[in-house]
Order: C-alpha cells, then sequence, then structure tokens
C-alpha cells in the first residue's frame, strides 16, 4: 500500500510527506528512521523557471545534515533564499551550474573565479537538488549507511527522481549508489572511462555525470575545468 501511495503522488510535497511518516526498518545493521530525525526535504528550487529550461541540471549528493533542534526543514527554500552562498559549495556549484547552461560540443563556457552575490543566487534558481540521505545527516558519510538507505528509499527515490525529470545528473561522489542500489544502470565502467553515461532511465535518456561531490577539496580552477570536459566530450559524443 505505501508503494501504491508513492507511485501515484503527483508532486513533491506529497511525497516527502509520506517519505517522512515511514515505519523505521533496520536495514544491513542501520536504522533507517525518518520519523524520529530531522527530515530535509529537496528538489526543485524554483519550479516556475525549471520546466521551460534546457538543460535541466540535477545534483545528487550523499546528505544534507543539521542540528536536531531546527525541527524538518527545506532545503530548497535556505538555497533560493541565498542564505546557502554562505558556504563555498553552493558558490561552486552555481558556478559548475552555469558553465553547463553555456558549453556547447563546440566551446566550454571559460571559468570565472567569482560573480556577485545576485548572479550567484539567479544561478541557484535554475538547479535541484536530490540528496540520497534525507534525515539524520553527518558531516562525514558512510557508505554502507547510504547504501542502506538508498536499498530502503528506492521507491521514493525514484519517483522524486521522475518527477524532477532531469535532462543532466551530476553525481558528487555518489553515482556508484544510483547505479548499483537505485536505478540498476547496468553500466560497464570497462568500457566507459570518460565519467559521463547516457542512459534511459525512467522514460526518456538521461546524461549523468559522474563527478567529484562539489565540497571536495581539489582547486576551484581543476574541478570546473575537469567537470566542464567531461560534459563536452558528452555532448559531442551523442551530437
Amino acid at each position: 500500500m505505501a508503494n501504491k501511495s508513492i507511485d501515484e503522488c503527483k508532486d513533491l510535497k506529497t511525497l516527502f510527506e509520506l517519505w517522512k511518516n515511514k515505519s523505521p526498518k533496520n536495514i544491513n545493521g542501520f536504522e533507517i528512521n525518518h520519523k524520529d530525525n530531522v527530515f530535509i526535504s529537496d528538489g526543485i528550487v524554483n519550479p516556475q523557471i525549471w520546466f521551460d529550461q534546457k538543460p535541466r541540471i540535477l545534483f545528487v549528493l550523499k546528505e544534507a545534515y543539521s542540528n536536531k533542534n531546527d525541527g524538518d526543514w527545506l532545503l530548497t527554500d535556505w538555497i533560493a533564499s541565498g542564505e546557502c552562498l554562505h558556504y563555498k559549495i553552493w558558490r561552486r556549484i552555481a558556478i559548475w551550474t552555469y558553465g553547463v547552461l553555456h558549453t556547447t560540443r563546440h566551446s566550454i563556457c571559460p571559468y570565472k573565479e567569482q560573480y556577485s552575490e545576485a548572479v550567484y543566487k539567479d544561478i541557484l534558481q535554475r538547479i535541484a537538488i536530490l540528496n540520497i540521505k534525507k534525515s539524520n545527516g553527518k558531516s562525514k558519510s558512510d557508505y554502507d549507511e547510504l547504501e542502506a538507505y538508498a536499498f530502503e528509499d528506492m521507491p521514493e527515490i525514484k519517483k522524486e527522481f521522475m518527477l524532477i525529470d532531469p535532462d543532466v545528473v551530476i553525481c558528487g561522489n555518489c553515482f556508484h549508489i544510483l547505479n548499483s542500489t537505485v536505478f540498476g544502470l547496468d553500466y560497464d565502467y570497462g568500457k566507459n572511462d570518460n565519467w559521463y553515461y547516457y542512459k534511459d532511465t525512467l522514460g526518456k535518456k538521461r546524461l549523468f555525470l559522474d563527478f567529484y561531490h562539489p565540497g571536495n577539496h581539489w582547486p576551484d580552477l581543476l574541478n570546473y575545468y575537469g567537470l566542464m570536459g567531461i560534459y563536452q566530450q558528452a555532448l559531442i559524443c551523442e551530437s
């Protein structure tokens, strides 16, 4: 019955309400418990922009975290407000997004180290975020625990992905979890070492970019041109 209700969800708000109220379960020694922990909803930052945009860029990350005293909150509202810009990770995500939106198979959008706060905020209106783990997040992820959450929440993650309906999916050091645990995308890593994958997923062909987490400690310039190079090669391959 729970899965049937998830299948019938027409919007993210309804999905997150069902998701939050799932009964706790133990998976491989990890307690998957959304009810008794802070639940951080994510999804589309600005739906009015999102569905008219090409390409629609979804960032799939590992987990969000906060103090238990904060109560449940919406990551998308926090991003839309610009408060997230106090953290380097979100400025980096904005720069990556701008690059993808303006890179073609003929040219890579040149790197710019700094934008104004207004420009950063505008760029972040154009993204969607999907954290694999929605509650009980930590600053340092345990991959076995993430896989347990992905396994238990697989129907909800798939439904959220369908409702977001992205064209380009940038995976922050978690592609293997989507590949093996959530979608079973059956990619042959031995035949593709370019870090990009086209695959028919939940109704249409989508581009997955398997990249580092945006919170990594490599220099911004190296991160940017690494990701843009992968993206441009994917565009060339598909043209």
